[in-house]
């Protein structure tokens, strides 16, 4: 993916793709998967890397919503 570029459609399908896989978990795994995205996050915001950041944040807030 292109800084500054816009998310394309094989983008949101990995993230759905991935969410799908996070149903098959232990609610304790999924804590620790949580946790694990969000420094993620964190660091690529950090390093000015939004777009990554976003996708991140999305696929964060579909795993809550699970």
């Amino acid at each position: 993916h292109t800084p500054g570029a816009p998310l394309k459609a094989r983008d949101y399908a990995k993230v759905a793709e991935q969410v799908a896989e996070y149903g098959r978990l232990t609610p304790q795994q999924l804590a620790k998967r949580l946790k694990t995205l969000e420094k993620q996050m964190y660091q690529h915001a950090k390093n000015l890397e939004f777009e990554q950041a976003a996708a991140i944040r999305d696929q964060i807030r579909a795993l809550q919503l699970t």
